[in-house]
Parts: C-alpha cells; sequence; structure tokens
C-alpha cells in the first residue's frame, strides 16, 4: 500500500516520515493512492472470476461473511471510508469498469466425503461425481440448493441417479432416491460398487503386471515347496477378470505363511490377510510377531468362553493395524470396517480396498526388487573392497616387520639390559633373607597343619 514515488516527494529522501502541512499533503495522498490500489484489486478479482481465471475451488468471500458479491462489498466500502462520493458503482461504470460477480450457493458446498451413510444423502457430492465421471456440468445446476426439505434431497438424488444411469452404469436405475436419502447402506454400497465396476478397476489395475507379478510369487513358491490352491492357478494368463485375479494374487502370497484364501469375505474377516500382503512387501512395516492370533483356524469346543473373546479381539486389532498401516502407506481409501470372525466385511467394499492396496504395492514391488538387487550388488563389491584392503594391509605390515625385526630386538635389549641387571643384582644381594623368610613360612605351615590334625 506504500507509494516510494510520494514518499520521496514529500521528504526529499532526507527523512524517512514527512512532517508538518507535508505530511497532510502526504497523507491526502496516499489515501488516494490507497483507495486505487483497493479498487483495482477489487475489479481485478471481479473480473478473474467472471472469466474463470480463479478455479471454481477458490471462493473470493467467505462462507461465514455477510458479504458476497463485488457490488456489496464496494457498497460497504463506499459507505463506510469515502463519506459523500454517493453510488461508488455509477461512478466506476461511467470509466468503463464494472463488477457483477457474486458468489453463489452453489461454489460454497463440500464436496469432501467423510461417511458414506449421512453425506451422499441431498444428491450435491453425487452430482458432482457424475459430472466428474461425464467431464460434463450443469447437473449441479439442475438442483434444489440449499437442500433443506427431504422433498428437494429426493430431487437432488434423482438427478444425480439419472446422470450415472446417462453414463451407462448397470443397476443405477434400480435403485430409488428414497434409499439414498434415508442412507440405505446395501443400495448406497450397491450404487457405489455399480459405478466402480462401471468405470472399471482395469484404470486402477494394470492386468499384465498383475499377471506377471502372480506368475513371480508362484515361481518363488515352488522353489521353496509351497502349492498354491486356486481354481485359476493354472489359467491366471487367460483370465481377464480383475476380481479373480486379485483373489489368486491374495492366495499365491497368503501361502506363503500358511494361510489359505478363498473369498473376499470370510477370509478378510480377522484382518490377518490384509497383514499379510503388506508385511509380503514390506515387513519393516508389519513385522509376523505383531500379527495376533486369531480364530481361523477353527477353535476347539473344549476353549474357554475367555479365550474365544480374547481371539476375536485379537482380529479386530489385526484390522485396526491394516488399517493404519494401509492410511501409512497412502492412496488406499478407508473402506476395510473393523470385522471380526462373527461380523465380515461385506465382499464389494473388501475387493475396492484390496484393489487399491495392490496398486499401491505393485509400485513399491519395482522398487524393493531393485533396492534388494542394488544392495546385494554393493555388498559383494564392499566385500571385495575389504578383502583387498585387508590383505594389502597384512601384506605391508608383513613387510615393515621383517625390514625393522632385528632393530627392533637390537631396541629391546638396548632398553631393558641394565634394569635387568639391577633387579637380578638386588635379588642376589637379599638371597640369604629370601631363604630364611622361606624357612619361616614353612615352619609356620607345618605348625598351622599339627594343630589342624590334632
Amino acid at each position: 500500500m506504500s507509494d516510494p514515488r510520494l514518499k520521496m516527494k514529500y521528504t526529499g529522501g532526507k527523512c524517512n516520515v514527512a512532517s508538518g502541512r507535508f505530511e497532510r499533503m502526504y497523507k491526502k495522498e496516499l489515501n488516494g493512492h490507497i483507495l486505487k490500489k483497493v479498487l483495482v484489486l477489487i475489479v481485478f478479482l471481479d473480473g478473474a472470476k467472471n472469466n474463470h481465471v480463479i478455479t471454481p475451488s477458490v471462493r473470493l468471500f467467505n462462507k461465514s461473511g455477510i458479504v458476497k458479491s463485488s457490488g456489496a462489498f464496494l457498497d460497504i466500502l463506499c459507505r463506510d471510508y469515502i463519506h459523500g462520493i454517493g453510488n461508488l458503482i455509477k461512478h466506476l461504470s461511467q470509466v468503463g469498469v464494472t463488477v457483477s460477480f457474486e458468489q453463489s450457493h452453489l461454489e460454497e458446498l463440500e464436496f469432501s466425503v467423510s461417511n458414506l451413510a449421512t453425506d451422499l444423502r441431498d444428491g450435491v457430492r453425487l452430482g458432482k461425481l457424475a459430472e466428474m465421471l461425464g467431464n460434463s456440468s450443469g447437473i449441479l445446476e439442475q438442483m434444489r440448493l440449499p437442500a433443506i426439505s427431504r422433498l428437494q434431497k429426493v430431487y437432488n438424488v434423482g438427478v444425480s441417479l439419472s446422470a450415472l444411469a446417462a453414463l451407462e452404469i448397470p443397476n443405477v436405475e434400480n435403485i430409488h432416491p428414497n434409499y439414498i436419502v434415508d442412507g440405505h447402506r446395501p443400495q448406497v454400497l450397491k450404487m457405489l460398487w455399480s459405478v466402480m465396476t462401471s468405470f472399471k478397476l482395469d484404470t486402477l489395475l494394470d492386468k499384465t503386471k498383475l499377471k506377471q507379478e502372480i506368475f513371480d510369487i508362484q515361481r518363488s513358491n515352488k522353489s521353496r515347496g509351497l502349492i498354491t490352491s486356486s481354481s485359476l492357478c493354472g489359467h491366471v494368463e487367460f483370465c481377464e477378470d480383475v476380481c479373480d485375479l486379485l483373489l489368486v494374487w491374495c492366495q499365491v502370497i497368503c501361502a506363503c505363511f500358511g494361510y489359505d484364501i478363498s473369498n473376499f469375505s470370510t477370509s478378510f474377516a480377522n484382518g490377518k490377510a490384509l497383514c499379510l500382503l503388506i508385511h509380503y512387501y514390506h515387513p519393516d512395516i508389519i513385522k509376523l510377531c505383531d500379527i495376533l492370533p486369531t480364530c481361523v483356524p477353527p477353535v476347539p469346543k473344549d476353549v474357554s468362553t475367555d479365550h474365544v473373546r480374547m481371539l476375536v479381539d485379537n482380529e479386530r486389532n489385526n484390522c485396526l493395524l491394516a488399517g493404519e498401516k494401509m492410511m501409512e502407506i497412502g492412496g488406499i481409501p478407508n473402506m476395510f470396517p473393523v470385522s471380526d470372525t462373527y461380523n465380515v466385511p461385506d465382499e464389494r467394499a473388501t475387493i475396492i480396498c484390496i484393489a487399491y492396496l495392490c496398486a499401491r504395492l505393485l509400485e513399491s514391488s519395482k522398487e524393493i526388487k531393485a533396492a534388494i538387487v542394488i544392495q546385494k550388488a554393493f555388498k559383494r563389491h564392499q566385500q571385495r573392497v575389504y578383502i583387498e584392503q585387508t590383505k594389502l594391509a597384512v601384506s605391508m605390515i608383513e613387510k615393515f616387520w621383517v625390514d625393522h625385526r632385528s632393530r627392533y630386538f637390537d631396541t629391546q635389549s638396548t632398553k631393558y639390559s641394565k634394569p635387568v641387571k639391577i633387579i637380578e643384582a638386588f635379588f642376589m644381594s637379599r638371597r640369604g633373607i629370601f631363604q630364611l623368610l622361606s624357612q619361616e613360612r614353612i615352619a609356620s605351615v607345618q605348625i598351622q597343619v599339627s594343630l589342624l590334625q590334632k
């Protein structure tokens, strides 16, 4: 908001602040300069928003603000800070400057979803989903916003479902809007599953890479004598269904740890399978000792109720551990519920979760293999360098010793001969005293022995 030109004009560069009558003149011109900057900023943002230079996700006005348009902002500015000027918008229009942006309720909507049971009820997020999937616009403009009453929500959901049906998504036309408004979980999951499968998991997973990964794991299992039981194990190369390939991928990995996978519901209920999948690719993230024992294999009938309850708690803790580590890996939607043997997860939710997990793990698979190869090569190189350095050091020490051995012995002999002679002369001169002391010690011992015998 400052202007160096004005400051130089009224101070002449001799001081930092104008004083006297120059101060009043400086402040008057500075106020006009600031007003001009504010008006330029308002006009610039208004034009940028109207011409879509600023993305719709960026709001010019706060949701809680009392002003939601450029015109209202100028009116408040004129009323509170520019007394007596009249209609500021009219004065600007006379010089060819107009402002017309007004923030709508649609721009203030939050499209993030944290709860499938409640966040989809007004139909707005479903409409946004239809626009994004169909790469179109105009669906949200057909809705009644803000959706307060149930009738408005049902209407909005109906518009969204019609837009999704127009994208040739199967089973959507059979879902009544009332189910979505009421948060009917099976119908909501059915609709989302239809959307996922319609736009296919192929965009998320490369079937060729997935098949190659399965072949690599099978080859590794055979080398260790492990057998994977699956109806598709011999026909993986001809399989084109992503769900079947995902199931085989889970089977061949869990077979490494002696755990059998047969489906996407009961086999994943105890959370152990998810932990094993993560451990196979990232053993540092989840260790085998972190996976708690579960009710699989079946618990004998003579086991106490407390022990069974402890195993069920272990299963839920395994699910919590897997969910926490998947969030740590990142890029995996939190769709897998905390389940156990008696509360199995929904198969469709498990498939979506496993698909995202597989995509993230396959991304790191090549990096892990490359890192292992680099580590082995570096260790071999380091070992060779260490052996060569050791041999060189030994040869240098040996050569130095051979060259300086005689001089070393001569030096030691010269250094210690005189002290040795002094010590010898001292002991030789007192040999009689040492003999007398030795005889006294022997006599004392004999007396002690005789006393002990008596």
